[in-house]
């Protein structure tokens, strides 16, 4: 798949290719795992950025 070349259509394609291959996972559980994971990167992520460790 192609991606446009815009930020905002950059991340929309990231975001499809994302779930595309998270549904590609057969096993739920694994699924379930990783859907764990990606929260727990997402909210550490965050919280780096609002106490300004991560500065960009």
């Amino acid at each position: 798949m192609s991606c446009p070349r815009t930020r905002r259509a950059g991340a929309k394609c990231e975001t499809l290719e994302l779930v595309r291959g998270y549904y590609k996972i057969r096993e739920g559980r694994v699924r379930k795992r990783i859907f764990e994971m990606v929260k727990a990167v997402g909210a550490a992520s965050h919280a780096e950025v609002l106490s300004g460790r991560n500065k960009r």
